[in-house]
């Protein structure tokens, strides 16, 4: 028998590697090669399929694909989660001309992706606050993962031009993947707000404006003894007229009290406003023990236009005999 009579080996598919595992956001490459009597098979087209719908071949996009092996009797290709999430399935190999020579399943997994920023979105929550007050703009600004989820805990650090204050300068997000910052200013004008989450970059203009209201105490007692009372009246202006028909709010520190008829007033038709505080303060002194009064100092808080305008005065209150 001459080696043209010889019986042929039968044709073997070999994978160049074993199990692979690879995170979601990432392709898993693999490879066969095609064998026949120690040699490797030249131009010979193997099927590839997938058992998961949840994998693809990233060249075509699809669970089946025909390639042909190269010079050296292989061939690889490259396996993708079609949404980027874990996943777990089996590759099988047969030759196109004879689909009864296979390679044994091959387990392919896809592990949880670790999230990255791929889109910063700022909102601007609140604008056109005032300089030289308590008064702040707010940013929100959240995180995205290339599947539009919220990322927790990533670290966005602020910087604001023309020599804005941002607090925090740097924060983590919470479980939605918003952080809000807030932003005052001694300057009128535009202010640029800059974001920055891993190595995405983003800017949101803002302004600030002048405080057109003045909130001017006339009235005040400095003292107050016990179970007196005292007035208390002002103005609202703005832009230095008299604002009518707003609201003012007050709250007092300890032995301090208001009128019923005063905790609901407005200013009149020229901006005024008063109102009656009353002390109870009685830490007196007894003059057969020889104690001495205690002064002490109680503080009145006047604001309006939703507490952006107010004023913070301190009465000192001093006992009466007994």
């Amino acid at each position: 028998m001459n080696d043209d009579q010889a019986p042929k080996e039968a044709k073997t598919l070999n994978w160049l590697s074993s199990e692979k595992t690879e995170t979601a956001d990432k392709p898993i490459d693999i490879g066969v090669s095609a064998i026949q009597d120690g040699y490797l098979l030249h131009g010979v087209n193997i099927i590839f399929t997938l058992d998961n719908q949840s994998m693809v071949f990233k060249e075509n996009n699809d669970r089946k694909i025909i390639k042909g092996t190269g010079v050296l009797g292989k061939v690889s290709v490259e396996i993708i989660s079609t949404d980027s999430t874990p996943c777990q399935g089996n590759v099988y190999a047969c030759l196109e001309d004879d689909t009864q020579i296979e390679a044994s399943p091959l387990q392919v997994e896809f592990t949880a992706a670790p999230q990255s920023v791929a889109v910063l979105n700022l909102d601007l929550e609140k604008n056109n606050a005032w300089i030289n007050s308590p008064d702040e703009n707010k940013v929100v600004a959240t995180v995205y993962d290339r599947l539009g989820n919220g990322i927790k805990n990533q670290e966005i650090t602020f910087y604001a031009d023309s020599g804005a204050t941002v607090v925090p300068s740097s924060g983590m997000t919470d479980k939605e993947g918003k952080i809000t910052a807030s932003i005052q200013s001694s300057s009128a004008g535009e202010v640029m707000l800059m974001a920055q989450a891993g190595a995405i970059e983003k800017a949101i203009a803002m302004c600030f404006t002048y405080n057109p209201y003045q909130l001017k105490i006339i009235k005040f007692p400095a003292v107050l003894y016990s179970f007196s009372s005292g007035i208390i009246a002002g103005y609202l202006y703005k832009n230095g007229v008299g604002e009518p028909n707003v609201t003012i709010g007050v709250s007092m520190g300890s032995y301090l009290s208001l009128s019923d008829q005063d905790k609901n007033m407005t200013t009149d038709k020229n901006g005024y406003f008063s109102f009656r505080v009353s002390s109870s303060y009685t830490r007196g002194y007894s003059p057969h023990n020889h104690v001495h009064p205690m002064n002490e100092s109680a503080s009145v808080y006047i604001s309006c236009i939703d507490g952006r305008v107010y004023s913070q005065r301190w009465i000192e209150l001093t006992p009466g005999l007994y």
